[in-house]
């Protein structure tokens, strides 16, 4: 026993392992739960997937609940002009008469092609609320289309859309 050390025996001095740069290693990590991500990404994109394409689907069959009134406007302002130049005096340069009855400017009016007028059931009046097609007195012509919503996990109810233009009968 020496009189340089307190204790009996010399200790250690332990040092951490080096890497060949000379710099001290991490200890291990221990794994936690934490870290245990496996599969959680998945497990997100099924809950929110299908609520994340129902606000886009919805999305979209608003813009096109938008187009199809935009649609039966612009069906009812072309069978307000097709009525108001063939009036009770609308005449050829031929001399030949051009008059167009209400079911004239029904059937124009669905045949313009714009909506599926068969599949929906569109409905076409037109009205003469003066009572006559002389030049001066009004024209009305309303289109009515039903709507159908498809959104999925939805139960909608087809939406009726009306749309109407009434002008002065020119000739």
């Amino acid at each position: 026993m020496s009189f340089l050390t307190p204790y009996p025996f010399r200790p250690r001095i332990s040092r951490a392992p080096t890497n060949s740069i000379h710099q001290p290693t991490r200890p291990p990590q221990v794994p936690s739960l934490s870290h245990r991500e496996d599969g959680l990404a998945i497990i997100e994109m099924a809950i929110t997937l299908p609520i994340l394409l129902t606000f886009v689907l919805g999305f979209i069959q608003v813009c096109f609940l938008f187009y199809t009134y935009d649609a039966i406007s612009e069906l009812a302002r072309e069978g307000t002009r097709y009525a108001i130049v063939r009036g009770a005096t609308c005449t050829t340069s031929y001399g030949t008469s051009c008059t167009a009855t209400a079911s004239d400017v029904n059937t124009f009016v669905s045949g313009i092609g714009l909506l599926n007028s068969t599949k929906n059931g569109m409905q076409i009046a037109t009205t003469y609320p003066d009572g006559n097609q002389a030049p001066g007195s009004r024209v009305k012509v309303t289109v009515q289309y039903v709507y159908g919503f498809t959104l999925p996990f939805t139960n909608m109810r087809p939406l009726s859309i009306t749309a109407s233009s009434q002008a002065f009968i020119l000739q």
